[in-house]
């Protein structure tokens, strides 16, 4: 982009890029599948309704002392794999928000995946539009959920990395 670019650029761009990938505005409803306490902590098992069409598992971690901070982790390995990094968050009294979009952790397809790829095409979408849409709206839900907390979002790994940024880029808000 230019050096200072004009709101006429980054929003045409924006546009180009929503269109590109196949990015959708989705909305989502929560259902809270269970909420436990353990050694201080709050923890939030939610089943999110993307778009009514995806069902995304997610869970929600909660200090006893909550800083206004909160981030949400995501990872090429699934959400499974993020012990160490919610940890650390936790004892730094961050929220944390863990979920795994389409096509990573348990929202991985075991069997020839790569057909549902196809499939998701065949219909004029893509996946990586489907992921970033899918980020960007839990973002959303998560910022309304959480009394307005400051959210970050963090990637371990290139997949879910782009896929932050992406949602990042084609987020109006």
């Amino acid at each position: 982009p230019p050096k200072e670019a004009p709101r006429s650029w980054l929003l045409q761009h924006r546009q180009e890029l929503r269109k590109l990938v196949s990015f959708h505005q989705y909305d989502v409803h929560p259902l809270l599948e269970k909420e436990e306490q353990q050694d201080g902590l709050t923890i939030r098992h939610w089943w999110l309704r993307v778009a009514g069409l995806w069902t995304v598992p997610a869970t929600e971690f909660i200090p006893q002392e909550a800083s206004s901070n909160g981030t949400i982790l995501l990872s090429d390995q699934g959400r499974g794999s993020l012990t160490a990094e919610v940890t650390k968050l936790l004892a730094d009294g961050n929220c944390v928000l863990t979920f795994d979009p389409f096509y990573l952790g348990e929202s991985e397809i075991s069997k020839r995946d790569f057909l549902y790829g196809l499939l998701v095409a065949t219909i004029g979408e893509r996946n990586l539009g489907l992921q970033a849409s899918q980020i960007a709206a839990i973002a959303n839900w998560a910022r309304g959920s959480t009394t307005n907390r400051e959210l970050t979002v963090a990637a371990h790994g290139p997949r879910t990395s782009l896929m932050a940024l992406v949602a990042s880029a084609c987020h109006s808000g």
